[in-house]
Formats: C-alpha cells, sequence, structure tokens
C-alpha cells in the first residue's frame, strides 16, 4: 500500500515538474470552476519549496484525494525524509559537505522544529500538506555546524 501510495506521489510530481517546464502554460479554470495545481500563480504562491526565508524551510506534500483518506503519520514520515535529503542537498550546493554528525543535526532540527499542516486549497482530486521547519537563523545554524566540529 505504502508504495503504491508512494508511487503515485511520484508520478504526480514528476507530472507537475514536466507540466511546469511546459512553454505553453495557461491559466484556464478546470470545468468545476476550481484552478489546476499546475497554474503559474498556484506554483510560485503554494507549491514553493526549499528556504522560504533564513528562518523557515518548506516541503510541499500533494496526496490525492480519490486514495481515501491519507494517513497523517505517513505523510508527516514521507515529509520529514524529504526536508532531511532536501536539505542536505541545499547544502551540498553550497559546498557544505554532508556527514553523519550533519545528519544527526539535520534530523534533530526536523524533528525537534518540524509542523506539518494541511493547507486549504480549493481542489477536488489534490490535499496539499505543509511540512515547515522553524527556527531562528537556521540557515546560518545550518552552514556553523560544519565549523563547530
Amino acid at each position: 500500500m505504502k508504495k503504491k501510495i508512494l508511487a503515485s506521489i511520484a508520478l504526480i510530481t514528476t507530472v507537475m515538474a514536466l507540466q511546469s517546464l511546459s512553454c505553453t502554460k495557461k491559466s484556464a479554470r478546470i470545468d468545476n470552476g476550481e484552478i489546476p495545481l499546475t497554474d503559474t500563480n498556484i506554483e510560485k504562491k503554494y507549491l514553493a519549496e526549499g528556504f522560504i526565508t533564513g528562518d523557515l524551510f518548506r516541503v510541499v506534500i500533494v496526496a490525492p484525494k480519490d486514495s481515501g483518506a491519507p494517513e497523517l503519520t505517513a505523510i508527516r514520515n514521507r515529509a520529514k525524509n524529504r526536508a532531511r535529503v532536501s536539505l542536505e542537498r541545499s547544502l551540498a550546493g553550497e559546498n557544505i559537505p554532508s556527514d553523519r554528525n550533519m545528519r544527526a543535526e539535520i534530523l534533530n532540527l526536523i524533528e525537534h522544529n518540524g509542523q506539518l499542516a494541511r493547507k486549504d486549497i480549493e481542489h477536488s482530486r489534490y490535499n496539499v500538506y505543509y511540512f515547515n521547519v522553524t527556527k531562528k537563523n537556521m540557515k546560518n545554524y545550518l552552514k556553523n555546524i560544519t565549523s563547530r566540529k
């Protein structure tokens, strides 16, 4: 069941990524009056991930509504894992190596400062969840972890 849900999420994420690269985006509404998640304004406003500010790091989880009631524990675990991987990649992009100590600090930061929240977006097919990790000067804190060794 988990693999099926993960595969569905991966497929949706891939489709959304490919559609965002398309040059022929339209802001047209779907027949039932709702704005599709691939609309440019929706992507910028609701689906932004990474460091939103120096104090806030966000991961967005999009789950289909038709698959039944999603287990919040499964979504939270998926969000925590994506947040860890994304934070490690973000630091690697700034030439900050990720080792066991760095990973432990990131996991601790996610566990103690991470919060899952469902975003109220009117859409009949998807639920959107934010996993926000908030800490004062988090970006600088993560950069300084390697220098404290």
